[in-house]
């Protein structure tokens, strides 16, 4: 298996297509439902196959709690006692975008509540606590279009090139830029560097 943005993104359109389309004789599915969650398994799948012995567990789409708070993380990484990342997915970001950053913000300001809270959260009653390098990152199927004054790849890239990517950052499968008849633009390596970021070596 080859862990590619291309791979990805056509596991991802093959269930999508196989989710729509005419149910009864008078009755059409045009949106995929199951896409969202279909994402988060795939993505699970990947960091599980990637990642190897050094992670324990992956929970999808769990409530947990910090401090007096809950959030809920659509993966977390679960090493022995101790957490080593969270990720959200997002299946598309696009034409009207202006809250990328926003966006991004969120994920980070939930990573340094944690740190706020002493590094450790509660899942099902059960404490955990958190790498001091763990990341709470975003990962887009589908980043394309603009916003009222930039394009969602640029307000990413701003995001990823600030101070706080240390906390978050944006990763993104594929790319449909705004200039009509351009090709689609696939992040290729994109599996590779967020095995980086999570501290191991390349594939």
């Amino acid at each position: 298996m080859k862990y590619t943005a291309t791979k990805f993104a056509a596991e991802l359109k093959k269930k999508s297509d196989q989710s729509k389309g005419q149910l009864t004789k008078k009755t059409y599915r045009h949106t995929a439902y199951i896409v969202a969650p279909f994402m988060e398994d795939l993505f699970a799948k990947y960091l599980e196959k990637l990642l190897g012995k050094e992670v324990d567990r992956i929970l999808i789409d769990v409530s947990m709690t910090i401090g007096s708070k809950q959030h809920k993380p659509d993966i977390v990484l679960i090493r022995g006692n101790e957490i080593i990342g969270f990720f959200d997915c997002k299946t598309s970001v696009g034409y009207h975008r202006d809250e990328v950053k926003e966006m991004a913000e969120k994920y980070a300001g939930a990573l340094q509540a944690v740190r706020k809270h002493e590094s450790i959260v509660k899942i099902a009653g059960q404490e955990y606590s958190v790498s001091n390098d763990a990341v709470w990152d975003i990962l887009i199927n589908d980043i394309w279009g603009s916003g009222s004054k930039k394009t969602v790849k640029e307000q990413v890239d701003e995001w990823n090139n600030c101070k706080n990517r240390q906390f978050t950052r944006i990763w993104w499968v594929k790319n449909r830029p705004v200039t009509k008849g351009a090709e689609v633009e696939f992040n290729e390596n994109v599996f590779n560097d967020i095995l980086q970021r999570l501290g191991h070596e390349k594939i």
